[in-house]
């Protein structure tokens, strides 16, 4: 019931950063700084969707697969040095909160609002590492 849920709902899970930031490597070589590597990587729809997000090294990188087959990209980067603030909010106990929540304030960019697996994403891994980063 979770994997459905997850992918109903858009809940992203952790995937493997080392093999995302070879894919991206190879697929968008202008995407990633020389000195940039992704730390963790996550994608949407319980796994099987097109979205993704990477927290890298200099800022978070969501890359947003649009129209009916996701060939249009929409890619918007949040360097670490422009969050002004972050709140993390961790799953329920019921079923119908089986999501956790990453809430991004920054300059330039309205507020970005990120929704976790909880059976597969620890929200504060994220809450760790964006300790570290700002």
């Amino acid at each position: 019931m979770g994997v459905v849920k997850d992918f109903l709902f858009d809940n992203a899970y952790a995937v493997d950063a080392k093999g995302a930031e070879e894919s991206v490597r190879s697929k968008y070589p202008g995407l990633l700084h020389a000195d940039e590597s992704i730390e963790l990587a996550f994608k949407d729809r319980g796994g099987k969707g097109r979205d993704k997000k990477y927290f890298t090294t200099h800022r978070i990188l969501i890359k947003d697969g649009k129209g009916v087959g996701g060939k249009r990209k929409n890619y918007t980067s949040v360097p670490y040095d422009t969050i002004l603030a972050f709140s993390v909010q961790s799953a329920g106990p019921s079923m119908l909160d089986g999501d956790s929540e990453l809430v991004i304030h920054s300059t330039g960019i309205a507020k970005v609002t990120m929704d976790f697996s909880a059976e597969n994403v620890d929200i504060f891994q994220l809450y760790q590492l964006l300790n570290t980063k700002i």
